[in-house]
């Protein structure tokens, strides 16, 4: 079994991808330049959170187990009852990238991000694949 720590490390980063429209332009449509880069897919970004890294065993583990301030939990919760409920349009990534429901979404994981980062966690930068302090400035979002 997973390290907790290294648990939630995998499903911030795989919320980072969520929340980031420009990165997904790219990604989604393969036209990424950098060798760095991912070429995923909504399907992808889903499976991976879901099932490879069980992004629900996770909340539910935690829930009451007084780990985790329950600020961070809730905000997991919020962002996977957005993500349940959210209906692909079209296999077509222009569709979905346009869809008002998937824009609520990445938002809601822009969120769900800032949370973690007031509780003193780093941030995932997609286009580089590292990990730091969140870049105010930075444009690539």
């Amino acid at each position: 079994m997973m390290e907790d720590e290294e648990w939630l490390k995998f499903i911030l980063e795989d919320i980072s991808y969520f929340s980031s429209l420009k990165f997904q332009r790219h990604a989604f449509n393969n036209i990424c330049s950098n060798p760095q880069e991912r070429v995923i897919s909504y399907d992808e970004l889903w499976c991976n959170l879901f099932d490879d890294i069980d992004f629900e065993g996770f909340i539910e583990r935690h829930r009451t187990s007084g780990k985790y301030p329950l600020e961070l939990i809730e905000a997991l919760c919020d962002f996977r009852v957005v993500l349940r409920l959210y209906e692909e349009p079209s296999d077509n990534p222009n569709v979905i990238l346009a869809d008002p429901e998937w824009v609520a979404l990445t938002e809601m994981a822009q969120v769900t991000l800032r949370v973690f980062q007031t509780h003193g966690y780093d941030s995932f930068d997609v286009w580089t694949g590292t990990w730091g302090k969140p870049d105010k400035g930075d444009s690539r979002v």
